[in-house]
């Protein structure tokens, strides 16, 4: 199943906000609408999406700075670890250390390392 969250440009209700709180300041600027998206699913909450909507940024999204890429790779290893099997895990992880390995954007070595070490944190291990 294909789930978009589109965190730039949505509306949530009061109520979702008192359910499922406030997105994790940690997450910061990438992959924090996945989190977000996933702990409100959890909580129950029906997640709609305007298909025809228009949202506009006034900024070239294709070329990321590097600190917003060590986020994107570090919380998007977060996430995997915390909400997808451990085979789409693997297939990020292994992906990620290639690009960052072909591209040799040794920059993003910490953060996909501090990714990684977050199994321990979520319990990831108890899920298998």
């Amino acid at each position: 199943r294909n789930l978009v969250n589109p965190f730039n440009s949505f509306l949530i209700p009061r109520q979702v906000m008192s359910t499922v709180g406030f997105p994790q300041k940690d997450f910061f600027i990438h992959d924090d609408e996945i989190d977000y998206m996933h702990r409100a699913l959890s909580k129950g909450v029906l997640i709609y999406l305007v298909e025809n909507s228009k949202f506009y940024v006034t900024y070239d999204q294709t070329k990321l700075s590097k600190w917003k890429e060590k986020f994107g790779v570090r919380n998007g290893l977060i996430n995997s670890i915390k909400y997808l099997p451990i085979r789409h895990f693997l297939y990020y992880s292994f992906r990620s250390l290639w690009r960052i390995v072909k591209q040799r954007k040794w920059y993003l070595v910490a953060p996909f390392i501090h990714g990684i070490l977050q199994y321990k944190r979520v319990n990831y291990l108890k899920r298998l």
